[in-house]
Parts: C-alpha cells; structure tokens; sequence
C-alpha cells in the first residue's frame, strides 16, 4: 500500500497503466463486505451533544464494522471510535481550552490517542472525532463525500466552541485540510495544528481526474490486505474525487488570505514525506503564515545543508536519521504518535511490517525484524536496495512536539 495517510495510493502509477485497470476490471463489483458500502455513513446532527454522539458512534461501529482479522472485534471497534479527553483535575475552570482534532484519510481518530492524553493533562479539553466512511470498511468510502467530512468537521468545531473560552483546531494529512478551512473560515478559532496537512500532493494532483475517469467501473483501484485494525490499507476510486474537492477547498481559502496574520499555525512535516507536497506546504507557510507565534517543525537528515528556503527564526529541525532506532527517516504516518503507542510504537503490535517497500509484507515478515528500517514510504523504484525499509509509525520527537502544541495552545 502507497499511501498511509492521504491520496498516496496512486504513487508510482502511470495515468494510461490506471486506466488499462480500470477497463481491464470493468464490471467487477465487490462480493468481500470489507469492500461493500454499508447501508448508511454516520454523520454529526446540526447541534450534537457530544455524548450522544458518541453513544451512536458506538452504535454505528458495532453494527457496520467488518472486523480485520487477528484482533478482537469488540477492541478494534474500541481503537476506531471518536472520543473526549477531559482536563486533568487539577486545572483551573475559570479559562477553558479546546482542541479539536480531525484525522487523515482512511484513518480513525486512534491516530491522536497519545498526543490528547497529554495534553489533557496540561489542561485542554480534547475531542477527536471520526469522519463519514471511517472506521467501518473500506467499502464506506465509495460512498464518502468531502462536504459530510468538512459540514461534521464544522458541527463539532461549534459544539467544542460553546464548551470552551478558547478553541482551536488541528489535523493530520486530510484533517489538516479540513481543519485549515475551518481555521480560515471562523475568527473565532485562536489557532491552528496541522501534521503534514493536504494542501497540496507529492506529484499526485494532475491525476485526481481519474476518479471521476474510472469510478463507473470499479470501485477500487486496489484491493489491498488489511492488517491495521485502525485504518484502511484499500482507497475507493471515490477518494480522488474527494481529495480533488478538499485541495480546491483549502487552496481557495488560502489563496484568498495573502497574509494571516491573525492566526497562530503550528506546521509540522517531515522532508520525506510521500504523500503532501512539502514545497507547497513552506511557501504558504512562509509568505502567508505571518502571525509572529507561527511556526513550522521540519523532521529531516540534519546532516545534510539547510534548504534555500529556511527561516531560522521560525523553523525548526529534527534530526530524522536515527541509527540507534534503525530509523532512516520519518514518514508521514508517524509524526502525531508516541514511542508508547500499544499499535503503532516502538513496541506496538502492528509497527514490523505494516508497510514494507519493494516486497510484500509476508516476505518481509519473514525477515529477521532485526534486518529491517523504518522510513517514509517511496516505493520500489526509489529504494536504494542496501536494506529493507517498511513504514515508520511512531514519532522518536514526540515529546518534543508535545511541548510545541502546547506552547502554541498556551498550555501548562
């Protein structure tokens, strides 16, 4: 699988080699019900009360879910679903801060366990929540549309906003895209989080077309294994379409802001990353993102010169290469979890080949773990061949970037 977090799934895909699949596999509809739609997507009410949002999260889960195999249902439907973390006891009540967070594509909201833990601690109210044609099967996002991911997106940002003296926002890869548009559009929003957020794809965005080309006659370009019970490893042909809608959107609104500089932006990226367009990303963040308490984290190989395009004043590097890790670089996936994460972390249950490049993940299982890197995901063409690299999922920086986000969201 191309891509963990955004539209990356057709990296490394010629556009005629796209559509000789498409009619190659015209006619084949979906008999597996992990690749089926289910008879609705859960979406947020105009007004939600957050609990009952939940309770019917719940419900939705547990009745539309296909579980992945080698995890128990009743868990996975657990890890998937949207939830709140409260301010620690010992904070003050008398000034309140939110946080809403939004996760990528074929994600869940799991991604931000670890980050809203912690910050609840230091005293902010935490809610993430799960977008339309989540946490289900994958067979959701034939039917998901960008306007239900941005309208819930919307309805959650005003639910939090009544609870809180202080709201801000933030997101990864997709959700950073929702939440930069929900940043842009509500001045009541006091600043922005956004983990390599879409602006803008790695080479992908002249080929969002072919949804629209190929979806009346598949509906997935690939159907591949899933083995992460918290995100789908398969992306409907819908998806392009969708992606397509959202970068219009986000690029529209930042395009309409030649400065803004009455919005704090917290940019985390790493340099490798696969799936979003890091130039795009530090020439807005550079010419637009003026607020003097903006800043952009940068994960990369601190070995090699700075780029042209450095601030030093409002950019700050990570070293990305760490042999003691076996890490060889940081992935897109990896940049909001922590080294404790029981999935995704250094010891987590599913880290060792959840996405090797170049070979199929039983070959690479069937490796001396010892034997394997992490880093981004580039595909087989761009391996250099000196060892087997599979993806990256947690952050060795995390805690480093809890200070960040809680120094942008002023929190003790």
């Amino acid at each position: 699988m191309a891509n963990a977090g955004g539209a990356g799934w057709w990296h490394g895909w010629p556009v005629p080699g796209l559509v000789l699949v498409a009619m190659l596999l015209a006619g084949c509809t979906a008999t597996d019900p992990l690749y089926r739609p289910a008879e609705r997507l859960y979406t947020a009410e105009p007004e939600p009360d957050y609990a009952a949002y939940l309770s019917g999260a719940r419900r939705h889960l547990q009745e539309y879910t296909v579980a992945v195999d080698g995890f128990d249902r009743e868990r996975q439907i657990e890890w998937r679903m949207p939830f709140e973390r409260a301010p620690a006891a010992h904070c003050d009540p008398s000034e309140t801060t939110g946080l809403l967070l939004i996760h990528g594509l074929a994600d869940t909201p799991f991604i931000f366990r670890d980050l809203a833990d912690r910050l609840a601690a230091r005293c902010v109210r935490v809610r993430a929540i799960l977008l339309p044609g989540h946490g289900t099967r994958p067979g959701d996002l034939v039917t998901a549309e960008s306007a239900h991911w941005l309208e819930a997106a919307r309805v959650h940002a005003r639910g939090l906003s009544e609870q809180v003296d202080r709201l801000y926002v933030g997101g990864h890869s997709l959700g950073g895209a929702i939440a930069t548009v929900l940043a842009l559009e509500d001045p009541s929003v006091q600043g922005l989080v956004a983990f390599a957020p879409a602006w803008e794809l790695a080479g992908l965005r002249d080929v969002l077309w072919l949804g629209t080309l190929a979806e009346p006659f598949i509906d997935f370009i690939e159907r591949e294994p899933e083995p992460n019970p918290v995100k789908y490893e398969s992306l409907a042909v819908n998806t392009g379409d969708e992606m397509g809608e959202m970068l219009g959107r986000v690029q529209s609104e930042l395009e309409a802001r030649p400065s803004i500089d009455d919005l704090p932006l917290l940019l985390v990226a790493t340099e490798a990353d696969s799936v979003i367009d890091l130039d795009y990303l530090q020439r807005n963040f550079r010419e637009r993102f003026t607020h003097p308490d903006s800043h952009m984290l940068v994960y990369r190989d601190t070995r090699e010169p700075l780029p042209s395009w450095w601030q030093s004043r409002r950019m700050s590097e990570r070293m990305a290469w760490l042999p003691e890790h076996r890490i060889v670089e940081m992935s897109h996936q990896s940049l909001p979890v922590g080294a404790g994460n029981p999935l995704y972390g250094m010891d987590g249950l599913i880290r060792h080949c959840l996405e090797p490049n170049g070979v199929s993940r039983e070959e690479c299982l069937a490796r001396d773990p010892q034997s394997i890197r992490y880093a981004a995901y580039r595909g087989e063409a761009e391996r250099t061949g000196r060892y087997l690299t599979s993806r990256l999922t947690w952050n060795p920086h995390f805690d480093d970037l809890v200070e960040r986000v809680a120094r942008l969201l002023d929190a003790r």
